[in-house]
Parts: structure tokens; C-alpha cells; sequence
């Protein structure tokens, strides 16, 4: 099985090389009024609201936004999960979900996270879990590639001198532009996509390895 690290090197290196900023963007954002990132998804879920379309189903962006506007409480409960990191983001992402789904409005808990990532960079780029999150990016690639790591395992030798990962080449370099662009959820589809291509490579490998 070929070598899939370079692409983590590369994220690692802007990682680092962005680590200095991201602290001192930390420490102007602490040193603010405490009330002003507040303020600020204040006036655009206020604003927003009343834009807002009444469908059946909105985005799911849109049904946040609108949660947010309508109820102050999740809306200080979203900016609290901000402050600490994109891990208590996402980890508190299925109780938004149940809250939108109570209202008519049900999501994947996947594509409410997505949705989270996004709105924290537009509406709280100051906040902690607007920032790259190299740990939480790690742990994603750790448990794709850990995935496919079993699939490998089960091939033959055979199977193994037949197998071809070529087709992931295009989805390292999308997963590497997004943790660049700093876009989660990009990442996240990238990185599906780059686990979905090994495990066809994988699978076609079984069936030439049985032919020969």
C-alpha cells in the first residue's frame, strides 16, 4: 500500500507555520468586550430573520440562523461551545439537531456540524473554533486511514502487488487546499472522498487478484 503522508506533512508545516498567529488572533479576541462577538451574531441573526423564507424545510444554515434569532438562549449557547473549541463545537452539534428536528426540521447530525463550522467563521472568526483545529483534522485522517487500514489487511498477497491507490491522488489535494482555506467541511467531503477512492481501489484489487 503506497505511501499516504505527504499531504498530512504539508497540513502539519501550515499548521505550524500559522500557530503563532492564530494564538495572538486568541489573545485579541480574550481582550475584547465580552459582549461584542454577542453583539455581533446579535445583529445578523436579527437581520437574517427577517430574510429568512418560510419553507418547509430551509437549509440547514437557514434554520440555524433562525433558531438563533428566535431564541437567545441557543443562540449564547452556540457563541459558549465557540469560545472553547471546534471539539465542544461539534460534540454539542446533535443537541441543535434534536432542537431543529423538534421544530419540524430534521438534519443529519453531520450536516448540522458542517453548518456550524461554517457560521462560526462568518459570524465569530475571533472565536477559538473559528480557527483550524490541527488536532481535530489529525483525528479524522487517523480514523479514515485506520479504516482502510483494516480493508488492506485482508487482501492476499496477490491482491496487493495488483492494488492501485492513483485515484486518491486527486482528493489529497483537495483535503490539503481545504485545511489551507481553512474549510472544514471542505476537508471533511475531501477526506470521505480520498477513503471512498481506497476502498473501490480495494475492492477492484480482490477482483483482479482473483482473476490472475
Amino acid at each position: 500500500m503506497k505511501d499516504r503522508t505527504p499531504w498530512l506533512d504539508a497540513l502539519k508545516q501550515h499548521v505550524e507555520s500559522t500557530t503563532t498567529e492564530a494564538h495572538n488572533s486568541a489573545t485579541r479576541a480574550s481582550a475584547k468586550p465580552v459582549n461584542e462577538s454577542s453583539e455581533t451574531l446579535a445583529q445578523h441573526t436579527d437581520k437574517t430573520d427577517r430574510s429568512l423564507p418560510s419553507d418547509d424545510k430551509p437549509p440547514v444554515r437557514a434554520a440555524l440562523l433562525r433558531l438563533f434569532a428566535k431564541d437567545r438562549g441557543w443562540q449564547s449557547f452556540f457563541r459558549s461551545c465557540c469560545e472553547m473549541s471546534t471539539y465542544r463545537l461539534i460534540a454539542q452539534a446533535w443537541q441543535l439537531r434534536d432542537e431543529l428536528q423538534d421544530r419540524g426540521h430534521p438534519y443529519l447530525v453531520g450536516e448540522v456540524e458542517d453548518a456550524l463550522l461554517g457560521l462560526v467563521r462568518e459570524l465569530l472568526p475571533e472565536c477559538v473554533a473559528a480557527h483550524w483545529d490541527a488536532e481535530w483534522a489529525h483525528d479524522l485522517c487517523k480514523n479514515a486511514l485506520s479504516r482502510l487500514a483494516k480493508h488492506y489487511a485482508g487482501l492476499s498477497a496477490e491482491e496487493k502487488d495488483v492494488l492501485n491507490l492513483t485515484a486518491q491522488d486527486a482528493w489529497d489535494e483537495r483535503i490539503v487546499a481545504a485545511g489551507l482555506d481553512n474549510e472544514p467541511a471542505a476537508f471533511r467531503a475531501a477526506l470521505k472522498g480520498w477513503e471512498q477512492a481506497g476502498l473501490e481501489a480495494i475492492k477492484r484489487a480482490r477482483m483482479k487478484g482473483g482473476a490472475v
